[in-house]
């Protein structure tokens, strides 16, 4: 059978059994609505790839306690010094009142018990206001208090604390930019210190809060969210007023903040639905199609997200946001094709089921092999190996199925079924009846494009109400009047009327002088055609040389909105100290740490890793900090109880205190492991280290393996690139370890490398779909059309699409990212789309005509128009998504919206002077 014949049957089908085809939609949607509306993704896919680096954060976190959970805030001083009597007091008069709601239990997350979560006495560390007050109390040459004090006393009571070397980690808490100046007060000089900021953080019980390391990630977890919960009350505590600070937390609340902006955000969202449905009535000039067309999208999102609940599809990012907003352009697309293929038709004379029947012979085909292209153009990513692409891949392929069936085929047999009705009773075409029209598009476009974003982002049983709602007042009441009183209305009326195929929106003028601009702007394309191709290949080279300088970059405003509190965190902490504390990195090393050997080794490679460029440094210069193993060893040889107990307990003695690690012997160093474990580390009479602290960086796990972990900070990770060469240079350090007899594992986790290695991993395996896809659609084509040709030149406008795409994303700042990485992803099922629908109408044509330049008119004027249609409703409708607050959705609006105009280009410009070139008229015999 061949394509013609097979359209025909097809056509024929689905038109005779329009009404089973219409009732095994409903159904199928009525049984879809229950996984849509009570199986929610409970596990978010992973976007991590296979790399070590997962590996070894993985096995940190199952072998290392972690006891608490500290949230940490930067207060900026409205006046510009933190280190004032007035900021000071405030804070205090804060910290007090958070240790109030901490007792009565009004930090408990929603989830959780109520009880108390804070662990520290003092409540934040470091509270510099609990110090001043002290040591004004304490030293008899103030003899008052904080609240007493003047601005000078307190002055003179930070530079005598910080003069104390013993405070000498308060300066972490200070600005980088801090300084100071030398004063006299009544004769007496001191430091005048100044600091922008202070640092402080809120030390909670991690157990309580769930257990588990905090992971700063969009697509956390439900303990992860308690956490973010549980940071946000206590940021609204210590904020208080805000009279002489302003306090911003550091990445406290990742996961809620993108929530809120995603939210905010919906407004534009619905903006995007709405004006793409406005836009489909009024160049369709029919309400039933705007209608069907809306409800047809939501039914989509009903059977995309039952389908993949059904399945058991894990959520995320991309499945349960990018690909159903996605989807709105490629549902609009199949809706349009059909409709307008069937409008085409005299359908008053024709009668409804026989335009019907011509309009799917004519597209049906085209409809049909642009659902196969695009489900392979989206299964390609699949091969990524990362599950959360694979999930991707498979929800972007479920969602063009459903588009194919529901508006491909649904929305025009729907509209086939109003016609049949609404032509056999005439109404009236007065002024009032097209105001009644106009009004109803409006409310009903604003109802379904509200449903389908709640449904999609918020709340999907009252998205259903919303829907159904709104098919009964705009579907089934217009109907109603339809039958019930139009006749009657008709007879008491001497009012002119009408009998046509729909309710006229917008003058047919218009739309007539639309079909005669693309014709001519086509003709005109294949007229210059060398010459226009000619440009479009010089063009195509230099963005395609701009791409390949795109670099996967995926900074903190690429997502959040630059003023919000995330933002602002990050921006403090880079600007007063990047340069001192750093992302936490983490050296993981496993083996015989009882061997002086190994720890000799490992004390080397810590003098190594010091010198890294890379990382950050605290005020003592080192790179890693006091809280490891090798520091522990040496505070127990300085310990006079440690020593006494070690011997007591353990029966061995340990050598003076100035004596290196490679003088110990092992038996020695078993019996100092032991005590930390046990009893923590004591230094001049008190424990400054508990024996949970010690395990949440060195743990025994065999006769004689241990753990340990370094943790230290890299700067400046906002930059991929400069995480990445801080990956390569301490991979390159740590291999001196991996050679040392007694260290089985040496390894580097953190989550500034998870997050440079799953973005560079998402776009590198996004980019290798694109060749995988462009040749199994290729195939596909060969094989459907049966002819190289004709396959070879509708495949090309999906090159243009993709590497324009790149070049507009490197000249505007856009970097590679996994919104844009998608982007690229999803424009290969567009524009082949596109190209399909285009070829297809130019054969048919070539076939009914004989005639090459009138194939391209009727072409142009047909399925032209169809695509400029398709293309001017999605694209306004992205556009108004690039104002949203939210830049992941800002970005993705005008991406998206880009590549559909691209895509257009590429198909109404481009392809058919290819088309006219390839082609061949058969000759009669």
């Amino acid at each position: 059978m061949n394509r013609k014949k097979f359209s025909d049957y097809a056509g024929s089908f689905l038109v005779k059994y329009s009404s089973y085809v219409l009732a095994g939609i409903l159904l199928a949607s009525v049984i879809f609505l229950i996984p849509f509306l009570y199986i929610e993704p409970e596990i978010q896919a992973s976007l991590d790839p296979e790399h070590e680096v997962y590996d070894v954060r993985d096995q940190v976190n199952k072998i290392f306690d972690t006891p608490l959970h500290q949230p940490v805030f930067i207060i900026e001083s409205n006046s510009g010094d933190a280190l004032t009597k007035s900021v000071l007091l405030e804070l205090s008069d804060n910290v007090k009142k958070l240790s109030n709601a901490d007792a009565q239990g009004q930090l408990s997350p929603t989830d959780l018990e109520i009880q108390s979560y804070l662990v520290s006495d003092t409540v934040i560390e470091p509270n510099l206001s609990v110090l001043v007050d002290t040591y004004l109390q304490s030293d008899p040459r103030f003899g008052t208090n904080l609240v007493n004090a003047t601005d000078d006393q307190v002055k003179m009571a930070i530079s005598n604390i910080l003069d104390d070397p013993q405070n000498k980690l308060l300066f972490s808490a200070f600005s980088s930019t801090l300084y100071k100046k030398i004063k006299s007060i009544d004769g007496q000089e001191f430091d005048w210190w100044i600091s922008p900021t202070l640092m402080v953080g809120v030390p909670a019980d991690n157990a309580k809060l769930g257990g588990g390391a905090y992971s700063v990630n969009i697509g956390g977890n439900e303990r992860d969210l308690n956490k973010e919960r549980f940071n946000r009350s206590v940021r609204s505590l210590l904020s208080g007023e805000q009279t002489h600070y302003k306090l911003n937390g550091l990445a406290i609340d990742v996961n809620l903040e993108a929530a809120d902006e995603g939210q905010d955000s919906g407004m534009y969202i619905m903006f995007t639905v709405l004006i793409a449905l406005l836009l489909v009535g009024l160049a369709l000039r029919s309400y039933w199609a705007l209608l069907f067309t809306g409800i047809g999208i939501a039914l989509l999102m009903i059977w995309l997200k039952g389908v993949l609940g059904f399945l058991g599809i894990k959520g995320g990012l991309l499945v349960e946001l990018i690909v159903p907003i996605s989807m709105i352009s490629l549902g609009v697309d199949f809706a349009i094709h059909a409709i307008r293929r069937y409008q085409e038709q005299n359908i008053i004379s024709l009668g409804p089921s026989k335009a019907m029947k011509l309009g799917f012979t004519g597209v049906f085909a085209a409809l049909l092999l642009a659902m196969f292209t695009d489900s392979i153009a989206f299964l390609s990513n699949s091969s990524s190996g990362i599950e959360g692409v694979v999930e991707f891949s498979f929800a972007a392929t479920i969602a063009t199925i459903s588009s194919f069936i529901v508006l491909g085929l649904g929305v025009p047999l729907s509209l086939m079924k109003i016609n049949q009705f609404s032509l056999s009773r005439q109404f009236l075409n007065t002024r009032m009846s097209q105001i009644i029209t106009l009004s109803n598009s409006l409310l009903v476009s604003i109802c379904l494009a509200a449903s389908i974003v709640i449904m999609i982002a918020l709340d999907r049983l009252l998205g259903v109400g919303i829907l159904m709602c709104s098919v009964i007042l705009f579907a089934g009441i217009p109907i109603c009047f339809l039958f019930f009183k139009s006749s009657r209305v008709l007879r008491n009326s001497k009012e002119p009327t009408i009998s046509n195929n729909s309710l006229t929106i917008y003058s047919n003028i218009i739309f007539n002088e639309v079909e005669k601009f693309v014709e001519r702007f086509v003709v005109l394309a294949q007229r210059y055609a060398y010459i226009l191709l000619s440009i479009v290949l010089l063009i195509t080279v230099i963005c395609g040389y701009l791409g390949l300088k795109l670099k996967p970059d995926f900074d903190i405003t690429d997502v959040y909105d630059p003023n919000s509190d995330v933002v602002r965190g990050v921006d403090l902490f880079e600007d007063h100290y990047s340069g001192r504390l750093g992302e936490p990195g983490t050296i993981y090393i496993r083996g015989k740490l009882d061997d002086p050997n190994v720890l000799s080794k490992i004390d080397n490679f810590i003098d190594v890793i010091n010198t890294n460029e890379y990382l950050a440094r605290n005020p003592e210069g080192n790179t890693i900090g006091n809280n490891h193993h090798i520091q522990f060893i040496e505070y127990a040889l300085l310990s006079p109880k440690m020593r006494g107990e070690i011997q007591t307990k353990y029966g061995v003695i340990l050598p003076k205190a100035e004596s290196s690690i490679n003088l110990l012997t092992e038996e020695q160093i078993k019996a100092i492991n032991e005590s930390l474990l046990e009893s923590g580390v004591w230094l001049n009479g008190k424990q400054i280290i508990d024996s949970n602290s010690v395990k949440s960086v060195f743990v025994k796990d065999s006769e004689d393996q241990y753990n340990m972990i370094l943790n230290f900070g890299v700067r400046d990770t906002r930059s991929s690139e400069v995480t990445k060469n801080a990956r390569d240079s301490i991979s390159l350090d740590i291999e001196q370890l991996k050679n040392v007899e007694g260290i089985t594992y040496v390894g580097l986790t953190g989550s500034p490398f998870a997050r440079e290695i799953q973005l560079t991993a998402i776009t590198k395996t996004l980019q290798t779909s694109l060749p995988i896809a462009v040749v199994g659609v290729f195939i596909l084509l060969l094989l459907v059309m049966r002819s190289f040709r004709y396959a070879i030149v509708t495949i090309i406008p999906i090159g243009i699409v993709i590497v324009w795409l790149y070049g507009f994303m490197y000249i505007f700042g856009f970097h590679l990212n996994i919104v844009t990485a998608t982007i690229a992803a999803i424009s290969i099922g567009i524009g082949i789309d596109y190209s399909v629908h285009m070829t297809e109408r130019f054969r048919q044509e070539l076939d009914s005509t004989g005639d090459k330049i009138l194939a391209l008119r009727h072409s142009a004027r047909g399925t032209g128009v169809s695509l400029m249609v398709s293309a001017l409703s999605t694209v306004a409708g992205f556009a108004v998504m690039g104002f949203a607050p939210m830049p992941l959705f800002a970005s993705f609006g005008i991406l998206t919206a880009v590549m559909i105009i691209l895509a257009f280009f590429g198909s109404v410009f481009v392809l058919p002077p290819l088309l006219f070139i390839v082609s061949q008229v058969k000759k009669s015999v």
